[in-house]
């Protein structure tokens, strides 16, 4: 004679795959790609703040777009950007005047802002068309020629605006892609856990 009896049947299990089947499928994975979608947006946005690149304006983090669509059965959550220079920051590159070159036209020098020309930040508080306009001028070099600063008069002395260079090298600051890696790390754990949580509402 059975005493004690311990019966396992797939019921619950069933009744879980049936509300899965049910549509609840498509709202656990509508759900983790919101999620996931939020968190790589936030996640860049740190970086922009000041975790990989330093802060100056908040031009760039203004610029960040993300959206949630239904794409047909997929759903599609994207973060992107319109800022113009944000390739350059991913992958580096070097930035020379257009006027370099044989035949080549236009300027032959970039201005980099000096301090004297920049907030605290570190954002430019004028061009230098503005800083001529203004009075500027450009500095006589040791040897007699026009030297490659503009600056303006100070009660010590001259004040440097801008440098004149032929070209800066802007180094890789990756953003995107260490955000794209984490993300196709991060939906599979997010999913699963909404599941967990999914399956113990089941139980």
């Amino acid at each position: 004679m059975v005493s004690f009896r311990v019966t396992v049947d797939d019921r619950a299990v069933r009744t879980l795959l049936d509300r899965v089947a049910g549509g609840m499928a498509d709202q656990v994975v509508e759900r983790g790609v919101a999620q996931v979608t939020r968190e790589v947006e936030r996640d860049i946005k740190e970086a922009l703040s000041g975790r990989t690149l330093n802060v100056r304006s908040n031009r760039y983090r203004s610029l960040i777009t993300t959206a949630i669509t239904r794409q047909g059965a997929r759903t599609v959550g994207e973060v992107g950007t319109t800022f113009v220079g944000a390739m350059l920051h991913e992958r580096g590159g070097t930035v020379s005047a257009p006027g370099r070159g044989p035949g080549a036209k236009g300027r032959r020098f970039l201005t980099v802002p000096l301090p004297a020309a920049m907030t605290g930040a570190g954002v430019p508080r004028f061009d230098a068309p503005t800083a001529l306009a203004a009075g500027a001028f450009f500095p006589r070099a040791r040897g007699g020629g026009p030297g490659r600063v503009l600056a303006e008069h100070a009660a010590r002395g001259i004040r440097p605006l801008f440098a004149l260079v032929r070209s800066v090298r802007i180094p890789a600051r990756p953003i995107w892609g260490p955000a794209h890696e984490r993300a196709l790390r991060l939906l599979p754990e997010t999913i699963a856990r909404l599941l967990r949580v999914l399956i113990g509402e089941g139980r």
